[in-house]
């Protein structure tokens, strides 16, 4: 038995022995709260914000662009014209819940182009009121193409960390209110799709295998192991 096969041997024993009887099938250890429904018809408030881009807000029901599988619709988010400046689109979704227990928000996201979508952000506001005056906002991240790839990505965010509070907001009141503020620069077009946002989703971590070397044994020997 070569060195590789060694190695992947001990790897393997290792994770069975932390990881066996411990992590569910499909990768997810908690599927969480499931907080919005990705379809049109779920939305509290769909509208432009600010700037001039043509924007088409469709429910899809091609499975390619829905996740989890869970889920029967994803929101297809297009803008079909490019617009002068900086478009800012608001989807809010009516939640009302407490945020107490509540660590981290994620949804999933759908990607074409990465390429082609270039700094499109989306910023976060959880609020007790439809007004907004008692907020937490977490500040625009870079969808695409920073942070994405093509197919599916998880955007998250910590609740305990917001980049700045509006009002006083209080984590044991109940928020009515969440959104999603889309952020295009000008003279851009192209699509993403949204899943359901969820409360407290965990997935299981993920491991990776790097070899040095290039050595043939990496593929006669620890290749077989790993597709095994």
């Amino acid at each position: 038995m070569n060195i590789v096969r060694v190695i992947v041997f001990i790897v393997f024993c290792i994770i069975e022995n932390v990881y066996a009887g411990q992590i569910p099938q499909g990768y997810t250890i908690s599927n969480g709260t499931q907080l919005t429904t990705a379809s049109v018809a779920s939305l509290a408030l769909n509208a432009l914000n600010s700037g001039n881009a043509t924007v088409a807000v469709t429910t899809n029901t091609d499975p390619t662009y829905i996740r989890p599988s869970t889920s029967e619709t994803s929101i297809k988010w297009e803008v079909t014209a490019g617009g002068t400046g900086f478009t800012v689109w608001n989807l809010d979704w009516t939640i009302n819940t407490t945020l107490l227990g509540v660590t981290r928000l994620s949804f999933a996201y759908y990607v074409d182009v990465p390429g082609s979508l270039t700094n499109w952000n989306v910023a976060i506001f959880i609020s007790e009121t439809s007004s907004y005056a008692n907020r937490y906002n977490y500040s625009p991240f870079t969808i695409a193409p920073n942070v994405s790839h093509i197919g599916w990505n998880l955007a998250t965010v910590d609740i305990a960390t917001p980049s700045s509070i509006t009002g006083v907001p209080n984590r044991a009141n109940t928020f009515q209110r969440i959104r999603l503020q889309m952020q295009v620069p000008a003279g851009q077009v192209g699509a993403i799709y949204l899943g359901p946002m969820y409360a407290n989703r965990m997935n299981a971590p993920k491991i990776v295998f790097s070899f040095d070397d290039n050595p043939a044994s990496q593929y006669t020997e620890a290749y077989p192991y790993l597709n095994s």
